[in-house]
């Protein structure tokens, strides 16, 4: 049985298995096909996100820095998660601020299980869960904290079952590895770097 790498979930390989298995063709061509999908559509949720905030010039402005940032130009066409995790992100925030133009719930429910999801693609992205909070509590309603727990579950809960489900996999199956563990038990958490002055002088 090959090797598996489990670092996130397979969203890319995934998505292009489906259209590979449905319409035939050339694998390759699905899975740049997928990331460009995902890139075009996180161009068009920031211009709407933008919208929100700003004028029309201002969104288009937002809109083409994306579509033509290194990050859509590389990522938006190579087989992996990036542009996935990115489109998933961008769709949490739009959710969040129509729960805070509309006033339903359900908005928020989709915010915190899009916001999952985006964890589940790219662990990274946890940097910007103080963002969202700070949008939520922003929003003036007497049951800001509730809305604020609701939303630390819904995001939480299917995270820590994921990478639960990976780590009890890699302890139980060989041939699985994720180098997410794998670092965590080579490395002291935090890294000693983070203390260091040089470190951030070569940054």
């Amino acid at each position: 049985m090959p090797a598996l790498e489990m670092t996130f979930y397979p969203t890319a390989a995934l998505v292009a298995a489906f259209f590979w298995k449905v319409f035939g063709g050339n694998l390759d061509f699905w899975g740049r096909f997928q990331a460009m999908f995902f890139s075009a559509l996180s161009t068009l949720l920031v211009y709407q996100c933008a919208r929100r905030y700003g004028t029309n010039r201002f969104a288009l402005g937002a809109a083409f820095m994306l579509a033509f940032s290194p990050m859509a130009l590389i990522y938006g066409r190579t087989f992996m998660n990036e542009s996935v995790a990115l489109a998933a992100f961008l769709t949490s925030f739009w959710f969040l601020c129509l729960w805070q133009d509309r006033g339903r719930a359900g908005w928020l429910v989709l915010s915190g299980l899009f916001f999952a999801s985006v964890l589940i693609f790219r662990l990274h992205y946890v940097g910007l869960l103080p963002a969202l909070l700070y949008l939520i509590a922003q929003h003036q309603v007497k049951s800001r904290i509730r809305s604020i727990a609701v939303f630390l579950f819904l995001s939480a809960a299917p995270t820590f079952l994921w990478f639960l489900h990976t780590y009890w996999v890699t302890t139980h199956f060989t041939q699985v590895h994720t180098s997410l563990f794998a670092q965590v038990e080579a490395r002291n958490f935090p890294d000693p770097s983070l203390f260091q002055i040089s470190f951030y002088q070569t940054l």
